[in-house]
């Protein structure tokens, strides 16, 4: 991979200034939480839209229209699509162009939040100036002919930005003045705005933290690892290294929710089974049994799998070993990294 020197690389000061300027405000906002009384419900509020707008990113944006991982009726679009309009990351339509660019070119220099780049750069600094011209133009091709066809989506698109700022900053403020007598600055800062960040946030670190620390137990030559402390803050979404492995799965984790922390997979899961989700699609496990098959027939076929689980509920992760011999007894021991690090010629049968 190499990277040109990018002679002009723009900022986008428009950008700079947003994101500089609800920063701010949510540091201030933090201060007058401690200076100023709020009722009780006003930060249960805030942890409710931290749900609720993240589910509008990671079943929304994400699993749903990014990957098709799952299918959703037409009042669960309606609800997502309100669901990520609180969460006011842009518009689903534009989301998903870079997502999918992400995943066609991952951690090179075609992606948008290239993690080769540097931690600054994939959490946050790729928004902060023009894309490159190389992104622009691989973007382009990205297909968003099945986005384009859902006037769910098109609304948002076309509103954007102000309809998304309505449902981020004013919303959660209404419902807190109108219910239980909040005051408004009360409630544009602490469930609007410092969540609001809050949420960029851990989305963020999906683009930085999980493609720097952590395990690798699917595939090693991927910049993506597996993540508990991101899967917490980004409701289940730093189970990267499987994600990156089979894509389309809806849960983006090999285990359930109760070893991997995953929210989104709860909440898919109960939206099937009210009827509103169908064709969930799941990878594990004839995926990942056909991963280690590729595996020992890589390795000639002389070795066998072990594998573990690390960690403690529901932050667990998988471990895989390739031992040598039926028996494993003093045969030679191989880890996901060595094997995926042999020559290709050794790959025969694949």
């Amino acid at each position: 991979m190499s990277y040109d020197k990018e002679v002009g690389l723009r900022m986008n000061w428009p950008m700079i200034v947003y994101i500089s300027l609800v920063h701010i405000v949510a540091c201030y906002s933090i201060y007058n939480t401690i200076t100023r009384p709020h009722y009780m419900l006003t930060y249960v509020w805030t942890i409710i839209l931290w749900f609720i707008s993240g589910f509008g990113i990671t079943a929304g944006a994400h699993r749903l229209w990014s990957h098709r991982s799952y299918k959703a009726r037409y009042p669960l679009r309606v609800l997502l699509m309100i669901f990520n309009s609180i969460a006011n990351q842009g518009s689903v339509i534009h989301w998903v162009r870079d997502h999918r660019l992400h995943h066609l070119y991952s951690d090179t220099d075609k992606d948008p939040h290239d993690s080769q780049r540097g931690f600054f750069y994939s959490h946050v600094g790729w928004l902060l100036v023009r894309k490159p011209k190389r992104v622009l133009d691989a973007g382009r091709k990205i297909s968003l002919n099945d986005l384009y066809k859902d006037n769910i989506l098109l609304i948002q698109h076309r509103l954007c930005p102000w309809w998304n700022m309505l449902w981020c900053f004013i919303f959660p403020a209404i419902v807190g003045y109108y219910l239980w007598d909040e005051s408004i600055l009360n409630g544009i800062l602490l469930p609007g705005v410092f969540r609001y960040c809050f949420v960029l946030h851990a989305t963020w670190c999906v683009n930085s933290v999980v493609h720097q620390w952590g395990p690798k137990p699917y595939d090693n030559k991927s910049h993506t690892t597996e993540n508990g402390i991101v899967a917490f803050i980004a409701l289940g979404e730093g189970w990267h290294n499987y994600h990156h492995t089979f894509d389309w799965d809806y849960v983006t984790a090999e285990m359930g929710a109760i070893k991997q922390y995953n929210p989104t997979k709860v909440f898919i899961d109960i939206m099937y089974y009210l009827g509103l989700a169908y064709n969930l699609r799941r990878a594990y496990p004839k995926g990942w049994e056909h991963l280690k098959s590729r595996n020992i027939r890589k390795l000639g076929g002389e070795y066998h799998v072990v594998e573990g689980i690390y960690g403690i509920p529901p932050f667990c992760h998988r471990t895989v070993t390739y031992v040598q011999g039926e028996g494993g007894g003093g045969g030679r021991l191989l880890s996901e990294t060595q094997v995926d690090n042999m020559s290709t010629t050794d790959e025969e049968g694949l």
